[in-house]
């Protein structure tokens, strides 16, 4: 099963180390949808808009419901 998985992501400050880093956070925001096959799934997540009410938003195929990423903060190593 593939789902189609809408989340709101946001650029994080990451820290200092090399002259600055961000990584990508996405709060989970719905489920567009569960497809037996990755190309319907792939199909339906690229006709969403990725830009809704000033947010952005990513659609995304994935094997599994939706949930917060990054599960931990990342660190510089």
């Amino acid at each position: 099963m593939y789902y189609v998985n809408l989340y709101q992501t946001t650029q994080c400050y990451g820290g200092p180390e090399e002259g600055g880093w961000y990584y990508e956070e996405g709060v989970y925001h719905s489920c567009m949808g569960a497809y037996s096959s990755q190309e319907e799934a792939q199909k339906k997540a690229d006709r969403l808009p990725v830009r809704l009410v000033f947010r952005d938003f990513a659609a995304m195929v994935q094997e599994h419901p939706g949930e917060n990423y990054p599960q931990y903060q990342p660190h510089y190593e």
